[in-house]
């Protein structure tokens, strides 16, 4: 991560930087720009480099209204889990996409009309208003997108910057 381009203090930066292993039932917390999100470790596949957490519903305890003091009770889990891997020297999330192949792009042009009405024509579906997620041979095809995580292991922490 880059100082002031990828992240929003000192402390998430250098907290970037960490080397912690994930541990079942151990925290996790993802940084953000400036707030902070409690995790918990509930899988860990040490062959395939990879783990699983899941969301903390924390409850926050403090009276301190609208500070960067705060306190939160870290009791329940919400539904929210996703996989982490590790690759490339860091912690990574994967979504699986679908994108059109680089044939169905010079045939019907970049992210045109005529290449979603071609795609539509070819029984497409979209995942909400804008994503494709039908796989049409010679028109779509599956991508894996990986996206870097910051995070730390071994500490759930929740932290809401009211300054922004």
């Amino acid at each position: 991560m880059k100082l002031g381009k990828q992240t929003g203090s000192f402390f998430n930066w250098m907290m970037s930087k960490n080397q912690s292993i994930p541990v079942v039932g151990a925290g996790a917390t993802i940084l953000l720009w400036t707030d902070r999100h409690a995790y918990e470790v509930i899988e860990v596949n040490e062959k395939e480099k990879s783990c699983v957490i899941q969301r903390y519903a924390p409850k926050r305890t403090d009276e301190f209204g609208m500070s960067d003091s705060q306190v939160y009770e870290y009791e329940e889990l919400t539904d929210e889990k996703f996989s982490l891997y590790y690759k490339w020297g860091g912690w990574k999330s994967r979504r699986d996409m679908v994108t059109f192949t680089e044939e169905a792009l010079e045939k019907y042009g970049d992210s045109g009309p005529a290449l979603h009405e071609a795609y539509k024509a070819a029984g497409g579906e979209y995942a909400g208003d804008i994503y494709i997620k039908s796989i049409i041979p010679g028109l779509t095809k599956p991508r894996v997108e990986w996206n870097n995580v910051s995070i730390l292991f071994g500490v759930k922490r929740e932290y809401y910057d009211y300054s922004f």
